[in-house]
């Protein structure tokens, strides 16, 4: 048999392959979709996100609970932050301990003792006592958290204790009667005379404690024994305090001349033989009223001032942060150079205010670096945050 293309048989092409995807039969126009919650009211997906609303509702409620108000509740997280961070910092707490001299009154009356060494022709004699004092260095960033800190050399200044120590310890009882009694009350009145405002009338000694002016007193009445008719009896150590204490208020002005003239000689004969500075170090004052910018301004002296008393101050700055009450109160940041005498009083006063105050001599050279700036500081010393704001006057002590 043969094949012929055209007869019998037909050939056939193949259809191409094609793949279509099924569809979801459309809804009804006439049944929408509901998808609402209300759908699954009777479900156990309704219930299930009705107990958690609930949980979540008693949540929101229990933590603004805890809150007075947004502001309570923004001060809290950022405390939190603070913790945190008060950890992250690594904050130090340096510990430098000093040794000094310590008073040796008993129970404040120096009065007794003072009279007891007179009497007996003996001298004064010192106790140990140790100072400890805490920096807070951030080791996190290298500074001090305290801007009033300055990096501290402890030899340095154990050094100068030392020194000065052995310095008080070698005057005579008539020169630690003048350091003693110019703390207690004598820087007052001295000022009082150099600025001519002291007044017979408005001075009060407590010459429990005090002997201001006990030995000038002791001069003049020596030359001059009967005071209003009164014999003064100063060859007897305790009839003569007892004759100060009941007339010194009765004294005419020309017996202040002399004995304030004389007390204040003999303190700058006390300066000519004190130490002298080896190295910077920095003391700090506190004054209601910036008296140094103002006189500086007044006479045009160029940022010079040259200081017309002693010029007293603390080596621990935060002793006087206490003292500032006012805004308007100023601390003085006095940077003290090289070969500048000065005191330091530790052993010879034993009250809070003065029982670590240095004394400049009268006449120093002092150069203002600035009249007025603002700085921030801490007054916790566990504290990582500057809170406080206080105004300072910087000075460089020359000469």
């Amino acid at each position: 048999m043969s094949l012929s293309s055209s007869s019998s048989l037909k050939s056939v092409s193949p259809k191409p392959f094609s793949f279509k995807l099924s569809k979801s039969p459309s809804p009804s126009p006439s049944v929408p979709i509901d998808y609402s919650v209300s759908s699954y009211k009777y479900t156990s997906i309704n219930n299930a996100l009705k107990a958690k609303l609930k949980k979540v509702r008693e949540k929101i409620r229990e933590d603004n609970d805890i809150y007075i108000s947004q502001e309570h509740k923004k001060a809290c997280y950022h405390y939190q932050k603070y913790k945190e961070l008060l950890k992250i910092t690594k904050q130090q707490e340096t510990k430098i301990r000093f040794e000094f001299l310590k008073d040796n009154s008993r129970d404040g009356n120096f009065q007794e003792i003072f009279l007891d060494l007179l009497n007996s022709n003996d001298n004064y004699y010192f106790l140990k006592d140790t100072y400890d004092y805490i920096i807070n260095y951030n080791e996190f960033n290298k500074k001090f958290v305290n801007r009033l800190d300055k990096y501290i050399n402890i030899d340095i200044l154990k050094d100068l204790f030392k020194e000065q120590s052995d310095f008080i310890q070698s005057l005579t009882m008539r020169e630690l009667s003048i350091l003693k009694s110019y703390c207690d009350d004598g820087n007052i009145y001295i000022q009082r005379w150099i600025n001519k405002q002291f007044n017979t009338s408005n001075i009060y000694i407590n010459y429990k404690n005090s002997i201001f002016l006990y030995f000038q007193f002791l001069d003049y009445f020596t030359l001059n024994p009967i005071f209003n008719g009164i014999n003064s009896n100063y060859n007897n150590h305790t009839l003569f305090f007892n004759f100060i204490k009941d007339n010194y208020r009765n004294f005419p002005l020309e017996i202040y001349e002399y004995s304030i003239n004389l007390y204040i000689k003999e303190l700058n004969e006390i300066f000519k033989k004190a130490p002298r500075t080896k190295e910077v170090i920095y003391i700090y004052s506190y004054s209601s009223d910036n008296y140094i910018a103002k006189k500086v301004a007044k006479n045009k002296s160029l940022g010079y001032y040259i200081s017309d008393n002693f010029i007293a101050g603390s080596i621990f700055p935060n002793k006087l942060i206490g003292m500032l009450a006012s805004p308007e109160d100023l601390l003085y940041e006095i940077k003290i150079e090289k070969n500048i005498p000065l005191i330091f009083l530790k052993g010879i006063v034993n009250n809070n205010y003065s029982n670590d105050e240095i004394i400049l001599p009268m006449k120093s050279t002092f150069y203002i670096e600035y009249a007025n700036k603002k700085i921030r500081y801490s007054y916790d010393v566990k504290s990582i945050c500057a809170f406080k704001e206080l105004n300072m006057t910087s000075l460089v002590c020359l000469a």
